[in-house]
């Protein structure tokens, strides 16, 4: 389970209770948004794998034994609540060390093309996904993600974070 989500069983435990803490939250009465027949855990792990590796979802489907519709559900379902379970220890480019140096690069991670959403469209790549801004120390002893959301007019760069990098004072390799 490790090498297909990059977390070990536990950690994966923890992350279910996190989703599921955050669904309670946003509790409207209705049904879970994840498959009954998966279940928070198995719908978690099919959503860390496919995030992980960009995995093709009838790879997932034939690999955890259910439908590609299944696992399209279970992706739907858990991502976002993921994303919200975990925007408290996502940190902000203030909230950097000012005594390190740090690389901020952007990558494009690749996803369906939703026609409701239109900021996911990447002119740069003539692709949908969403832009990632992740901060790596020099000796890549501290990886974290700035930034995972696509503004509504769809343009994405890493301009704004480095330049809040600039102004605190920090090094940061931006072009």
């Amino acid at each position: 389970m490790y090498y297909t989500t990059g977390f070990r069983r536990d950690e994966i435990q923890d992350l279910a209770a996190l989703v599921h803490k955050q669904d309670q939250r946003n509790a409207t009465g209705l049904r879970r948004p994840w498959p009954p027949i998966l279940g928070l855990f198995w719908s978690v792990v099919i959503t860390l794998a496919y995030l992980r590796g960009n995995r093709v979802q009838w790879e997932l489907a034939e690999t955890y034994g259910v439908s590609q519709s299944t696992v399209s559900r279970a992706i739907a379902g858990v991502t976002p609540l993921l994303a919200q379970a975990l925007r408290s220890v996502v940190p902000t480019a203030e909230e950097l060390r000012a005594d390190r140096q740090y690389i901020i690069d952007g990558t494009l991670l690749p996803c369906w093309s939703w026609t409701a959403i239109p900021g996911l469209w990447s002119g740069k790549h003539r692709t949908t996904g969403v832009v990632v801004q992740v901060a790596a120390t020099l000796d890549l002893t501290s990886v974290t993600c700035l930034s995972a959301s696509p503004r509504a007019d769809g343009a994405r760069r890493g301009g704004p974070v480095c330049r809040r990098g600039r102004r605190a004072g920090r090094s940061a390799g931006c072009r």
